[in-house]
């Protein structure tokens, strides 16, 4: 084994104990070559140094440090809180107050006065009915009248046969949108 080996297996031996057969090489070579004698008491004493210096070292309890330092923070937070004059404290709560309150305003003036008549809806819903009711597509069918009471709307109705009449309308007594789709063809029947 060569100076460079032993060297590293003595720095190394004070992390992690050698295999025994490596640790007889290592004190076999260090006994014959005073170079590696040198470093062995170097590294000794700088052993020996650290363990004194660490056992000298007060580690301090966890707990009161903590404690002490949250003191100091609330300390600090309750100087600078006290700095800040009485108008800019108020201010910060004042100024967002005040925009709710103008926003509020705007938007109560913007909506004018609040209507109380009632609105007829059955009017026209009726004239919509008679007009149907009228139109030559339903004269044939006049039992369908009294199912025209409410409006429909259907954005889009798909059917298989592109020639087929659609037609939408809400049943008065279920209350649900019919959709109902004829071949032209086909004689209307309810």
């Amino acid at each position: 084994m060569n100076c460079r080996q032993v060297q590293d297996h003595l720095i190394a031996a004070r992390d992690v104990p050698l295999p025994d057969d490596v640790a007889r090489q290592v004190s076999a070579h260090t006994a014959a070559c005073p170079e590696c004698q040198a470093l062995q008491a170097q590294l000794a004493a700088v052993y020996t140094h650290l363990q004194e210096t660490a056992a000298r070292v007060q580690v301090p309890d966890a707990q009161t440090e903590w404690h002490a330092v949250r003191r100091r923070l609330r300390q600090q937070s309750g100087t600078a809180k006290s700095a800040a004059p009485l108008w800019s404290r108020l201010l910060r709560v004042a100024a967002p107050l005040t925009a709710v309150a103008a926003v509020a305003l705007v938007v109560m003036q913007n909506r004018g006065p609040i209507r109380t008549e009632s609105i007829d809806v059955a009017a026209p819903l009726a004239r919509q009915a008679a007009k149907v009711a009228s139109d030559e597509t339903t004269a044939d069918w006049p039992e369908m009248e009294q199912h025209f009471a409410f409006a429909a709307h259907a954005e889009f109705v798909e059917t298989a046969n592109e020639e087929a009449s659609p037609f939408v309308y809400v049943d008065d007594e279920s209350g649900w949108l019919i959709v109902w789709a004829s071949d032209p063809d086909d004689a209307a029947s309810i």
